[in-house]
């Protein structure tokens, strides 16, 4: 819980530093650094690791960041947080920040869970019941969960549409039983 707190913090004092012809490349490098710390387990051992000298660390994370429109800003901020020896909570902050610039587009991340895998024309119909339904504009993580059978639920931080077959199923099943 603490560690989400401060997460929250670094976050919130790294989005202002932004410029605003410069959100939408932000947002793809914070994309490419949380598939980058949550696909190479090795990387975020090495930054933690005590072993390893800041510099070395900063000097790794540069290879990466190097090609980044927001280079300067990634490389204090990285500086800073190993400074602080908080990189641990680097994927938090990453998950913070999508999370926010998303939701300063207007744009709501949803994690929609279907039974099998659809096709993309299936998958944006889904798509717009749901950004009519929220009325905004949402970005989409598909998972195949087989458990609710069919149908779809989609969920987000503060919304939950379940029109899956085993949400109507146990539904007409508790009126039976009544």
């Amino acid at each position: 819980m603490k560690n989400m707190l401060v997460a929250k913090r670094y976050a919130k004092a790294l989005l202002p530093l932004i410029p605003k012809d410069k959100v939408k490349e932000f947002l793809s490098e914070v994309k490419l650094l949380k598939k980058v710390t949550l696909d190479d387990e090795y990387l975020m051992d090495f930054l933690n690791s005590k072993m390893v000298k800041t510099q070395t660390k900063l000097e790794l994370l540069d290879v990466v960041i190097k090609d980044f429109s927001n280079y300067i800003i990634w490389k204090e901020f990285f500086q800073i947080l190993l400074e602080k020896q908080r990189q641990f909570i680097l994927p938090q902050i990453l998950e913070i920040l999508e999370k926010d610039v998303l939701e300063k587009q207007g744009i709501v991340k949803i994690t929609l869970r279907i039974a099998k895998k659809h096709s993309e024309k299936v998958i944006r119909k889904i798509s717009l019941y749901v950004e009519n339904f929220l009325k905004k504009k949402i970005e989409i993580n598909e998972i195949i969960d087989p458990n609710i059978i069919g149908g779809f639920v989609a969920e987000g931080d503060k919304y939950l549409i379940d029109c899956s077959v085993r949400h109507n199923l146990e539904k007409l099943q508790s009126v039976l039983k009544n």
